[in-house]
């Protein structure tokens, strides 16, 4: 239904915070386009929430277009997991479906490996091959500069942009 684990006052010192859907939190295998869009929209209208976690899972297929309009309108991130390639294949075309959405409607992707283990933090070839045959813009991409980090963190109102930009001058 788009209801997080989390309470808003357990939310609110967070400096950053992602939403994902995991097996275990969803008491059946799948959902329905319609279930799986209206919870992403619910999550979309969070003022808590910062970034999207791999939403590209086949078994929670969304309204990617729909959602990523939603997600675009509140200033949400949505995370490109290379991780998911790896683990997932049979869920790479969601992940392109998902990146078109978002390229199209001006919705901002970070990129990550997800790494489960230290021999896979760097591994994000995959994610950086797909943006690049859809010729993904990079200043959609948040985490593709220093910049841009710091400043998604800036419109993001967290206490870490602070920090970070005495660290990183540009």
């Amino acid at each position: 239904k788009g209801e997080l684990d989390f309470s808003e006052d357990q939310l609110k010192p967070f400096d950053w915070v992602v939403a994902s859907i995991h097996t275990p939190v969803i008491q059946k295998e799948s959902l329905t386009v319609k279930e799986a869009t209206k919870l992403w929209c619910a999550i979309a209208e969070n003022p808590y929430i910062d970034l999207i976690g791999h939403s590209e899972l086949p078994q929670y297929e969304y309204d990617y277009d729909f959602v990523t309009k939603r997600f675009a309108e509140n200033h949400k991130v949505v995370e490109m997991n290379a991780n998911s390639c790896v683990v997932r294949p049979a869920g790479k075309e969601n992940m392109r479906r998902l990146a078109l959405s978002c390229m199209k409607n001006g919705t901002p992707i970070a990129v990550n490996s997800d790494a489960h283990s230290i021999y896979r933090i760097a591994q994000v070839q995959h994610i950086f091959e797909l943006l690049k045959e859809i010729e993904f813009p990079q200043e959609l991409i948040v985490n593709g500069s220093r910049n841009r980090f710091l400043n998604e963190l800036k419109h993001h109102n967290h206490k870490t942009a602070e920090k970070l930009g005495g660290i990183w001058n540009d």
